[in-house]
């Protein structure tokens, strides 16, 4: 369900969003996304990317 953001952050958010339910991969790309957040949490120098 999309939520009321804004900014530049929430410019990117909302356009992976639509473009992923419009691909049909919004649970592809979650699962990705979580798989980011996961990496960034064991690799300090990683997350410096981020």
């Amino acid at each position: 369900v999309p939520v009321a953001m804004y900014g530049g952050c929430a410019n990117y958010a909302s356009a992976l969003y639509l473009a992923a339910t419009k691909a049909q991969e919004l649970n592809k790309v979650e699962s990705e996304l979580l798989d980011l957040v996961e990496a960034t949490k064991k690799s300090p120098m990683f997350s410096q990317f981020t």
